[in-house]
């Protein structure tokens, strides 16, 4: 971080963040995670699944699991994107041209805290249980965890609201908010929909439904690290120069 004095004793911050790098320890971290549960899955399949080791596994590293590392994770993952949305948004109240635009970014913060506390408090899960009493036909499971149904609706209506201020954005970051986007959604609703085809079939702790647990957390994960790439990417490179350019224009006028 670099700190410059304007002429008006007020210290301006500079903030050089590497997404690359960040990414990188992100995906090593999602590396490891998915490794541990693999692991997991395995032992839980296996003569071994009812032995103290095994059970202490998948106490911690379970994808399906709450309250463990891999839940930990996608909360600090949705809160961090919460954090860097809403310091663009800081960041832009203060450049003029995107004027227009901070209150997206506001509310995309906001979207990412609820997503966050969703992840560790489990809202979504316990929606079901109001929602699924006015479903007469669940489609054979498909339909069976019912938060899909408002959850979904509230996506849309999200979608179509933001949509116009997405398309202009600059093409990387537009490109990667719509592929983050497709990765979470299609794990989070799509995968979840056969979960609970297999799960009437069979169990929840069925092996299809173990690998596509598995396979859901390991898309919202990669889609909301995809998620963080794109805005410090977008912080970087166009934020942080045109709020650089304007505090330097300002100190000239002010010297």
């Amino acid at each position: 971080m670099e700190k410059t004095l304007n002429s008006t004793n007020a210290v301006s911050h500079t903030v050089s963040i590497n997404p690359g790098r960040v990414v990188k320890y992100l995906v090593l971290a999602i590396a490891l995670l998915l490794i541990a549960n693999i692991i997991n899955i395995i032992a839980q399949n296996s003569p071994f699944y009812d032995t103290l080791p095994v059970r202490i596994l998948n106490k911690y590293f379970d994808f399906n699991g709450e309250n463990n590392f891999p839940a930990f994770f996608s909360t600090l993952l949705m809160l961090s994107a919460s954090l860097i949305l809403y310091f663009i948004y800081k960041q832009t109240q203060l450049i003029n041209h995107y004027g227009k635009e901070k209150k997206q970014w506001l509310i995309l913060s906001v979207i990412f805290f609820f997503l966050a506390l969703d992840e560790n408090l489990q809202i979504h899960e316990a929606s079901s249980n109001q929602v699924r009493p006015f479903i007469t036909n669940d489609f054979a499971g498909l339909l069976h965890w019912a938060w899909i149904i408002p959850y979904f609706m509230l996506f849309l209506a999200v979608a179509a609201y933001m949509f116009r201020f997405v398309i202009s954005l600059p093409v990387i970051t537009r490109n990667l908010f719509f592929l983050s986007a497709a990765l979470f959604v299609e794990g989070a609703a799509g995968l979840e929909m056969f979960e609970g085809y297999f799960y009437k079939m069979y169990s929840i702790d069925h092996f299809y439904n173990q690998l596509l647990y598995c396979l859901e957390e390991l898309m919202e994960m990669a889609g909301v690290t995809t998620f963080i790439y794109a805005l410090l990417h977008y912080l970087n490179t166009y934020v942080a120069p045109s709020y650089t350019k304007n505090t330097t224009k300002l100190e000239k006028q002010l010297a």
